[in-house]
């Protein structure tokens, strides 16, 4: 079938959602797409058409997702769009308007002023056992031969696995936020300021990597499953690529590259016990590997004095992908702030009135100042 299609930027299927890479819906049978298991596209005039397939992708419970592709990639290079149907699917994660940033008022003043919200490598959190609890996780399952069974990649993976370190063979940073805007154990901790950001990350711009948010996962059997989901893919991936592997070894998926995926899925992971934080993330990851073979650019790594270490990290500018329009270099755009909630301390009313100050001072004139309606206790 040869068709015109107009490619809308972000168009989703009524019924089945989906990333939209055609006006069509990859399901078959949906009255918003075609009978047919391939298309030929006419894109712009005097362009050559291309041609996607329907690629089907099976989960574990027997659930089913389905996307267009054409043959120029290899399958795996498109799988996050399966993996993040099922994931969701998985997680039956709620969503979210804002996400509320716990900081003291200098964190405050330091971020507002700046425009800059910091990322901290995922190998120095506070708590060195996330990055050990994540990768047991992996290895755990990885261990179990019914998932590597009949695996060239999955069997390469769980070696290289072996050799990993986390410290300093990947460029992981995450930041975190509450769900919760009005959390006393939150002030508590952090101090008596709750940032309200937009719970998009396209909001914070476009970055040099990969940006991803989500709620962490505390639950262990949601993890195990996440896991398995993923190196489920894998195994469906080597088996539609290997016509195109065959012609083309460089086209096979590589160990450092499944392992950089696996830790930032890992990266939201975090012992039952601390479920009651209700924790958020943003993860910033940036696969060497392949930026090194592109020639692009890193995020600025940059260092910090905290607890007696020398704490590695970045920030929003400095990972953010600058784009030219003519001879203007575009700035990153300003954070996306929605509200700010003060904390119950003895002089609340006050902070709250300098920080609306400090607002209209920075250009946030939207934002919205409030009272934490928790008692304050002498």
């Amino acid at each position: 079938m040869r068709i015109n299609i107009h490619r809308s930027p972000g168009w989703e299927c009524p019924v089945h959602g989906g990333f939209g890479n055609l006006n069509l819906c990859a399901w078959p049978n949906c009255d918003h797409g075609i009978k047919e298991d391939s298309v030929e596209v006419e894109t712009l005039p005097r362009m050559e058409a291309r041609v996607f397939k329907r690629v089907s992708w099976n989960a574990l419970n027997g659930d089913e997702y389905h996307d267009w592709q054409t043959d120029d990639l290899p399958t795996w290079f498109r799988m996050n769009r399966p993996f993040g149907y099922f994931a969701n699917k998985i997680k039956e994660s709620v969503r979210l308007d804002q996400m509320f940033h716990y900081t003291s008022a200098e964190g405050a003043l330091a971020i507002l002023q700046s425009g800059r919200m910091r990322f901290t490598d995922y190998a120095y959190l506070n708590d060195m056992r996330e990055i050990t609890h994540g990768l047991d996780v992996i290895r755990s399952v990885l261990d179990d031969e019914t998932h590597t069974a009949g695996s060239p990649a999955l069997t390469s993976l769980k070696a290289h696995l072996g050799d990993v370190d986390p410290v300093s063979r990947y460029n992981i940073y995450t930041t975190s936020f509450s769900s919760d805007s009005d959390s006393l154990s939150q002030f508590r901790l952090y101090g008596p300021v709750a940032l309200g950001f937009e719970a998009n990350p396209n909001g914070f711009g476009f970055f040099k990597g990969d940006i991803c948010f989500d709620h962490v996962i505390y639950d262990p059997a949601k993890q195990v499953r996440l896991i398995q989901t993923f190196l489920n893919l894998i195994k469906q991936s080597e088996e539609k690529d290997a016509a195109l592997i065959k012609s083309d070894e460089a086209k096979k998926v590589t160990a450092e590259y499944l392992t950089g995926h696996l830790l930032q899925i890992a990266s939201f992971f975090k012992h039952r016990a601390f479920s009651d934080e209700r924790e958020v993330r943003l993860v910033y990851s940036e696969p060497l590997e392949a930026m090194e073979n592109f020639g692009q650019e890193t995020a600025k790594r940059q260092f910090r004095a905290s607890g007696g270490l020398i704490v590695p990290f970045t920030d929003t500018i400095d990972m953010y992908r600058a784009s030219s329009s003519g001879d203007d270099e575009q700035l990153p755009p300003r954070l996306p702030l929605k509200s700010v909630v003060i904390g119950p301390v003895a002089q609340a009313e006050a902070l709250a009135n300098g920080m609306r100050n400090l607002l209209s001072a920075e250009g946030y004139h939207d934002v919205v100042v409030s009272l934490s309606e928790a008692p304050f206790r002498t």
